[in-house]
């Protein structure tokens, strides 16, 4: 009859670099849980590029004796220019990083992040959603401003999608969507707005 092999350790004030080309999290206490081949780490408290994740990280290896990936799942509400900072200092800095920064977004934003982090090959894909509830953007070009922003954006790697964002512009209610991706000319964003508002009131406005 074979046993189950379980350990449970604290650690305080770690740093975790769980990729070079992402930033460390400093000031991590977290439990680390190994039973059998599997490891699971469950932060407490910690910082990730000015990001207080307190519960909001965990990490897995299914089985550290063929380990292939390490598993990364970041989720936590956070100020939007935070998540735009985080992705800046990351491989999606030209992606994921240039779109959010020319959308200017600002206010609280939910984040949910998973890397998937290749042990024997060096590759992460990176994937996602960042959910927006009555945020703004100060949209660079064309230059506008907009209110009341709520819908979700996904992610996978340098593939951004946003199909119902709902916002307000000049009082008016406008529908948006937004998608972009890596090309042989460039990261193309392509952004189309629709309002259903009548020709007067867009005059007004």
């Amino acid at each position: 009859q074979q046993g189950v092999f379980q350990v449970l350790t604290q650690l305080e004030q770690g740093r975790f670099a769980f990729d070079p080309h992402w930033p460390q999290i400093a000031g991590l206490s977290a439990q680390l849980w190994f039973e059998n081949a599997a490891m699971v780490i469950q932060s407490e408290a910690g910082n990730l590029n000015g990001i207080e994740l307190e519960q909001g990280v965990s990490a897995e290896i299914p089985d550290l004796f063929d380990a292939q990936t390490l598993d990364i799942h970041i989720k936590r509400q956070v100020q939007a220019s935070a998540v735009t900072a985080l992705m800046q200092q990351s491989p999606l800095h030209d992606s994921l990083g240039e779109t959010l920064q020319h959308l200017g977004v600002e206010g609280l934003a939910d984040g949910d992040v998973t890397l998937v982090i290749g042990l024997e090959q060096p590759d992460v894909v990176a994937s996602g959603t960042v959910q927006f509830a009555n945020a703004s953007l100060n949209l660079q070009a064309p230059a506008m401003q907009v209110q009341q922003l709520t819908g979700s954006l996904s992610f996978e790697n340098d593939k951004i999608r946003a199909d119902k964002l709902q916002l307000s512009w000049r009082g008016l209610p406008v529908t948006a969507a937004l998608q972009g991706e890596n090309t042989a000319d460039g990261y193309q964003l392509a952004l189309q707005l629709k309002g259903e508002q009548n020709s007067r009131q867009l005059l007004q406005a």
